[in-house]
């Protein structure tokens, strides 16, 4: 009767169930080794090299008996993953074909809708304006009236002797001034009223439907690296890496890079 490849597979692991059994047992062995170990003097040095030697040996001949059925499982995954790949890929041809026709069209409806804000913000803005400048005519041609009725008085009562020449030009002078700070201040309520206009949004009428992403993606690209700040530079620690190990001198290689500290840890 030949053997079912259930059966195949029990024996199998259980043949596994030893071979782990042994190495986790000589794991434990080592690890107790490792942790007695006393290196005082070049004898103790020469022995630790010793067992470090026989413990990567080991690891080594581990590894042998463990990557072919690694090896496998990983020729079985990528056959599987080739498998969905080769539906999935056309499946996602087709959804960028369409995707990328909505994003066109939403793209325009969003531009459309950003250029229809702009141009109610800048009718509002110039609606405003005129009515604030209407509105500083007014408080003018007011200041002035009333610069003019004040200046009559003045003479009136001059003529009438009520006041006397050098009285009359003072006064006269003060309502100049008056009037010279009511424009002024028209002028600076014209400013604030064209300032405090409020800019309006105008949404863009893009549809949205559940289960499906709806986004505007923000990009950007490095035009000038010189004028990047400092905040989004990063250290290049892989060519940092290679001068100090390439330098192999701690001064020499802080000198050539300041804003790193260098140092050795010696390895068997």
């Amino acid at each position: 009767m030949s053997t079912i490849p259930s059966e195949v597979h029990k024996a199998e692991s259980g043949t596994l169930a030893v071979k782990n059994q042994e190495i986790s047992n000589r794991i434990t062995v080592w690890r107790g080794q490792a942790e007695a170990l006393v290196v005082s003097n070049s004898e103790d040095y020469a022995a630790t090299l010793a067992f470090l030697k026989e413990l990567r040996t080991y690891k080594k001949a581990v590894g042998f008996e463990k990557d072919p059925g690694i090896h496998s499982a990983k020729q079985h995954l990528d056959f599987l993953r080739e498998d969905k790949a080769k539906h999935i890929r056309p499946l996602d041809e087709i959804d960028r074909v369409a995707m990328q026709k909505a994003a066109d069209w939403k793209e325009k409806e969003r531009l459309a809708a950003a250029a229809e804000e702009r141009r109610v913000n800048e009718q509002r803005r110039r609606d405003a304006a005129e009515k604030a400048a209407a509105d500083r005519r007014v408080a003018e041609a007011a200041a002035e009236e009333e610069r003019k009725r004040r200046q009559k008085a003045i003479d009136d009562a001059r003529k009438s002797g009520e006041i006397k020449q050098r009285e009359a030009n003072k006064l006269a002078k003060q309502v100049a001034e008056q009037a010279s700070r009511d424009k002024e201040a028209a002028r600076e309520v014209e400013e604030a009223a064209a300032a405090q206009v409020k800019d309006v949004k105008v949404k863009a009428n893009i549809p949205k439907l559940a289960g499906t992403m709806g986004r505007t993606n923000w990009k950007h690209r490095v035009v000038n690296p010189d004028l990047v700040p400092r905040a989004y530079l990063q250290p290049d620690e892989v060519a940092i890496g290679g001068m100090v190990r390439a330098t192999k001198d701690k001064e020499k290689a802080e000198a050539k890079c300041p804003g790193i500290e260098v140092w050795s840890k010696d390895a068997v």
